[in-house]
């Protein structure tokens, strides 16, 4: 389903297959991916884009998900191969251009932009999947480029951008570009309901907790973060391991805002 070798989560919707490799991924006894709205609509984005070969977009402020999210909804709904580079801060089109040459495997060709982009275009012309994760640190000129490489009669690639907000801000200057993007999601930040509904259901040790707690992690903690629910999560699963006991207590939720170096 893909030649890349990132890992990731265990999903909690009936038509997510049970990867082995998400578990170890997050590192968390237990945790599931939950399946959201906006996970959904990116999954179907995914698989929309690798069937018409089309674009797709996943954007929000850092510690929303996306990234996770993306890659759940690549091994869920993509049957391409898949090659994924995060380029560097407002690279040249020359360092990307050299950045996807090597990540399609060709190491060794150095030379100007427009001789590497030859054979750029004969790697691009099998049908694959080009995921770029922290898009926004792409120029205009870099986002066109990929868009031309897109729309050249002699590719054959799918494309997913995955970035914060300025990688829409960027997008929104290029209407060849933004045309091409039907399903562009944005994540954003878990608010209380949210927390409430979802949190349960992504690791079984908060599904007793008493609500005031779940808001007090938090508001103290996570402020809507599924990374930094993550990091919570981890921390407790430890303290409960440590302390033999069934159930998290405020005391093992103090315990881990130390660890953690939570502040109010």
């Amino acid at each position: 389903m893909s030649d890349s070798n990132g890992d990731d989560p265990l999903v909690d919707g009936d038509d997510i297959p049970d990867y082995a490799w998400l578990a170890r991924y997050m590192r968390i006894p237990s945790a599931r991916f939950v399946s959201t709205p906006s996970f959904e609509l990116l999954a179907d984005g995914v698989e929309e884009a690798c069937e018409d070969l089309g674009i797709t977009v996943a954007y929000g402020n850092p510690g929303a998900g996306k990234t996770f999210a993306l890659r759940v909804a690549i091994a869920s709904r993509c049957r391409l191969p898949v090659t994924w580079l995060e380029p560097e801060h407002r690279p040249t089109l020359l360092a990307l251009t050299e950045q996807l040459l090597y990540e399609l495997g060709e190491h060794d060709l150095v030379g100007q932009r427009r001789v590497l982009v030859r054979p750029l275009i004969r790697l691009l012309a099998e049908p694959r999947l080009i995921v770029v994760d922290e898009a926004q640190r792409l120029t205009a000129e870099c986002i066109d480029h990929l868009r031309y490489l897109s729309d050249r009669v002699d590719t054959n690639f799918a494309l997913a951008l995955a970035g914060g907000v300025r990688c829409m801000e960027v997008l929104n200057t290029e209407p060849q570009l933004a045309r091409r993007c039907p399903l562009k999601v944005e994540f954003t930040y878990l608010d209380r309901e949210e927390i409430e509904q979802y949190m349960p259901r992504y690791h079984p040790m908060y599904e007793p907790l008493e609500r005031r707690l779940l808001h007090r992690i938090d508001d103290e903690y996570a402020h809507g973060m599924i990374g930094l629910w993550a990091n919570m999560t981890k921390r407790l699963h430890r303290e409960l391991s440590h302390s033999g006991e069934k159930l998290v207590t405020e005391e093992m939720i103090e315990a881990a805002f130390v660890r953690l170096d939570a502040t109010d």
